[in-house]
C-alpha cells in the first residue's frame, strides 16, 4: 500500500505505506477516515482466516501505528475485502465471502458503537448484492448515493461499475469541516500548526489534526447537536479559537473556512 498527494497540478512520488501497514504478506486495499487519523485495510496476515480487515491509528509523527484486527465481529473465517469508512466516522462498508453472503462477495455495513465495538455485519441485501462478487461500495458524504462493483448477467462484461440511489428523504447527520491554513500577513503560511477540537460544554477531547504540510489544509467531521471549541496554536503565532454550533436536527453538510493566524508580539526585556 502506497501513498501519494497532489500538489499544485502533479502528484507526489508514491510512498510505501512503514512496516505497521506493509508486511511479507499480502494488503490488498486501504481506506483512510474523513480525518486523515485512521487506516482500515486489508492483508492475510494472523488473524481470523483468509483476507481480514485491520485498522492503525496516525501517531502524532505522521506515521502510522501498530495494527489491530477489527476482531470477529467483521472478520470471518472467509475473505474479507474492500473496506470503505464513511466520513461520518463510524460506518464501515466491506464485502466479504462469509456471514451469510448470498455467493461470492456481499456488500455488508456495520456501525461503531459508542463502546468502541463494531455492531453486527447488516448484508445491503438484493439487488445490490447477487451470487457472485460484488465489492468496493463506496457512499458520498450526504449518503444519498453509493457506487459500486459487480458482475451481473445484464452487464457490459467482467465487473462493472454500478451507482444506486439511497432513500432521497435520507441524509447522513454529519457536518464535514474542511480549512486551510492560509498566509499571515506577511505572506507566510505557519508550520507546525497543531489543532486541538473539544466539546465546548464537557471539555472533552475530540481530536487532534494537523494541516498538511503541502498547502494547509486539514478535515474533520462534527457530529450534530453540540457544540465545538477549535483551538490552532503554531510557533511564533497567536492562538486562535473558534466555537461551531451543529444543530441536533442538522443533515449533511460542509463548511469551509480559511483560518488566518497572527504573529505573536514581541515582549520587550
Amino acid at each position: 500500500i502506497y501513498v501519494s498527494t497532489r500538489a499544485a497540478r502533479s502528484w507526489s512520488e508514491p510512498k510505501r505505506l512503514n512496516s505497521n501497514i506493509n508486511s511479507p504478506f499480502r494488503e490488498t486495499h486501504a481506506s483512510i477516515s474523513a480525518d486523515g487519523q485512521t487506516l482500515y485495510f486489508t492483508s492475510d496476515r494472523s488473524g481470523s482466516g483468509g483476507l481480514d480487515i485491520f485498522m492503525s491509528r496516525r501517531l502524532p509523527t505522521g506515521e502510522w501505528g501498530v495494527t489491530e484486527n477489527l476482531g470477529n465481529r467483521i472478520n470471518s473465517k472467509f475473505d474479507e475485502e474492500a473496506p470503505f469508512i464513511h466520513p461520518d466516522g463510524k460506518t464501515l462498508f466491506f464485502s466479504s465471502k462469509g456471514h451469510n453472503s448470498m455467493g461470492g462477495y456481499d456488500i455488508f455495513f456495520s456501525i461503531l458503537q459508542e463502546d468502541g465495538k463494531w455492531s453486527s455485519p447488516f448484508n445491503l441485501g438484493f439487488p445490490i448484492n447477487t451470487p457472485d462478487d460484488d465489492y468496493f461500495f463506496q457512499m458520498t458524504p450526504d449518503g444519498r448515493r453509493a457506487y459500486y462493483s459487480s458482475t451481473t448477467v445484464d452487464g457490459k462484461g467482467g465487473k462493472d461499475i454500478y451507482t444506486v440511489t439511497i432513500d432521497s428523504d435520507r441524509e447522513e447527520p454529519v457536518t464535514v469541516y474542511k480549512g486551510a491554513i492560509v498566509e499571515d500577513a506577511n505572506g507566510r503560511i505557519p508550520t507546525d500548526v497543531f489543532i486541538v477540537v473539544s466539546d465546548l460544554s464537557t471539555g472533552e477531547l475530540v481530536g487532534n489534526y494537523r494541516p498538511r504540510p503541502d498547502n494547509g489544509r486539514f478535515v474533520f467531521i462534527l457530529q450534530p447537536g453540540k457544540s465545538y471549541q477549535v483551538t490552532y496554536e503554531a510557533s511564533g503565532y497567536e492562538v486562535a479559537t473558534d466555537v461551531l454550533h451543529v444543530p441536533k436536527e442538522s443533515a449533511y453538510r460542509q463548511v469551509n473556512k480559511a483560518i488566518q493566524l497572527n504573529a505573536a508580539s514581541m515582549r520587550p526585556e
